[in-house]
């Protein structure tokens, strides 16, 4: 039944993958890769939504998150090749640039904006032999996100709560007062010392 649902489905589909707008932004960013994935997400919330009927509770109650977070964008893909260096993963997602509220526009516009600081002088500072590194920017639109995609504005609080909890206990500061101490740019690494056994994270 899903494989006739799948045929039925491309023959009512009348225009060519290749000339969705969609698709066009991914292709040209991951064409080059070995292997990639692309996908719609107008296409994957029917079946997004259809999973999460058939899941927990706890999952159901994420529903609306994951709808008002495919909602923001066009498309989205990742590649993945493989050399001489190790396997390479490249992602690629676009948001769209029409239909959305002025909220939703003013949020894209600000987490599209170009850092202040680039990551280059953090890697900079890494450790060599790093067992694993994470980097990233855009912290402080943290509470931004978590707003923009929790309505409910109990659930945003606890939410808060929950993650003030756990900084305090890491780092002895709360969230908030983290985020006013960064510029948005946060690096995790566990790496292995020179002439030390084991690793220190």
């Amino acid at each position: 039944a899903l494989f006739q649902q799948a045929i039925d489905a491309g023959k009512e589909n009348k225009m060519p993958l290749m000339k969705e707008k969609s698709f066009m932004p991914a292709q040209q960013a991951l064409d080059k890769e070995q292997v990639w994935f692309y996908g719609s997400p107008d296409q994957l919330m029917p079946a997004l939504k259809t999973w999460l009927k058939s899941s927990d509770e706890e999952m159901k109650e994420l529903a609306p998150v994951f709808g008002s977070s495919l909602h923001l964008f066009n498309s989205f893909g990742m590649g993945v090749t493989a050399d001489s260096k190790g396997i390479r993963f490249k992602t690629f997602s676009q948001f769209k640039q029409e239909g959305l509220t002025p909220k939703e526009t003013e949020y894209i516009k600000k987490l599209t904006e170009r850092p202040s600081q680039s990551l280059e002088t953090m890697l900079n500072s890494v450790p060599a032999r790093p067992l694993f590194l994470l980097a990233f920017q855009g912290l402080q639109h943290t509470e931004q996100t978590i707003q923009m995609h929790l309505p409910d504005e109990k659930e945003i609080q606890e939410l808060f709560k929950d993650i003030d909890t756990k900084f305090q206990s890491a780092t002895g500061l709360t969230f908030p007062q983290i985020i006013e101490l960064l510029d948005g740019r946060l690096g995790v690494t566990a790496f292995y010392p020179e002439n030390v056994e084991g690793f220190i994270p």
